[in-house]
C-alpha cells in the first residue's frame, strides 16, 4: 500500500496485481445488470480513473520490465479496452485501441517517460 497526493492509501499496482484490479472492474461491468446501467462513456471514465491512472503512475518502474511482465500489463490494457468497447472475448484488440487513440503498453511507457 502507498499514499497518493491526497494522503489516501491506495493499493500498489504491479504486473502481478494489476490483473486483479482490472478483474474487479471487469466483473462489476460484465454483470448484465451493471452492463445495462453503464454507458460506454461511463466505462471509459472508470477505466481511465482506475486502470490508466495506475499504469501511468508507475511508468518509471515499468520502463525496465521484462517482456513477460509487459505482456501481462498489455493483457490488462486489452481487457480494459474490451470492457470499454463492449467487445467479446475473441474480438481483435488493435482496432479497438486505435479507435480510442490508446497506445499499446510499451509505447505508452516510452511516451510517458520521455515527456
Amino acid at each position: 500500500m502507498t499514499q497518493d497526493a491526497q494522503h489516501q492509501t491506495v493499493p500498489e499496482v504491479t504486473p502481478s496485481t494489476a490483473p486483479s484490479h482490472v478483474g474487479l472492474l471487469w466483473r462489476a461491468a460484465a454483470d448484465p445488470l451493471h452492463r445495462r446501467s453503464l454507458t460506454s462513456r461511463a466505462r471509459a471514465m472508470l477505466v481511465t480513473c482506475f486502470v490508466f491512472a495506475r499504469l501511468d503512475y508507475c511508468n518509471a518502474v515499468f520502463a525496465g520490465l521484462s517482456r513477460c511482465d509487459l505482456d501481462a500489463l498489455q493483457a490488462v490494457q486489452n481487457a480494459a479496452v474490451k470492457l470499454v468497447a463492449g467487445a467479446r472475448k475473441f474480438d481483435h484488440v488493435t482496432p479497438l485501441l486505435r479507435e480510442r487513440h490508446w497506445l499499446p503498453v510499451q509505447q505508452r511507457i516510452t511516451f510517458k517517460t520521455a515527456s
